[in-house]
């Protein structure tokens, strides 16, 4: 919770507090409030989310009346640190299939805003236990969805450079999947690593 003194002179106007990262980055405002006219100083508050954890910011008051807007120092302060992972669901997950384009396209959604690194191979997985196709090269492409509240990512797998080995081991009856490995790292420097099986099909 922030707060300050202004004193309007009578005047109505708006009040509102900016909070600028000390090391650099971009400002946050919180929404304007209106002051009723009125005498002397009044104490006012307001509420700020979004900051980033173990960040140091420096607070601004800025009010505005029919006279213009003045400036003034609400002081400084540094965000504890935030130490919750991030949330990590993974969308989309249909079975790849050879006999088409041999490539899949999951979204990878966060509950907040993340840097998203995926890794995917493909291979086997006898017991349970997987075991990658040597020599099997698998192409993967990320895409941040526009417009989504926590840029959600799109993660386009394609198997085509690693058809000749896939079918091999289709051959050989054995159980193909891909294993996709997301690793989402929020603002904060808290990670979450999430792996999931695809199942691959000759067609």
């Amino acid at each position: 919770m922030l707060a300050g003194t202004v004193d309007t002179n009578g005047q109505a106007g708006t009040v509102h507090f900016e909070l600028t990262p000390a090391r650099g980055g971009a400002t946050i405002a919180t929404p304007d409030q209106t002051l009723a006219p009125a005498a002397g100083p009044r104490r006012v508050r307001a509420r700020v989310d979004g900051l980033r954890g173990s960040t140091a910011y420096r607070a601004t008051i800025v009010v505005t009346t029919a006279g213009g807007t003045s400036r003034g120092d609400a002081g400084s302060f540094t965000t504890p640190r935030d130490r919750a992972r991030p949330s990590v669901a993974i969308r989309s997950l249909t079975p790849v299939r050879m006999a088409r384009r041999a490539a899949i396209t999951p979204r990878v959604v966060c509950n907040e805003p993340c840097s998203i690194r995926a890794v995917a191979r493909v291979g086997t997985r006898p017991g349970g236990r997987f075991r990658p196709l040597a020599g099997a090269r698998v192409a993967v492409r990320l895409t941040p969805v526009d417009g989504t509240r926590a840029a959600d990512t799109d993660v386009r797998i394609d198997l085509t450079r690693a058809r000749r080995l896939v079918v091999g081991a289709f051959d050989a009856r054995r159980r193909v999947v891909v294993r996709l490995e997301i690793r989402a790292t929020d603002v904060s420097g808290n990670r979450r690593v999430a792996v999931r099986f695809i199942p691959v099909r000759r067609r």
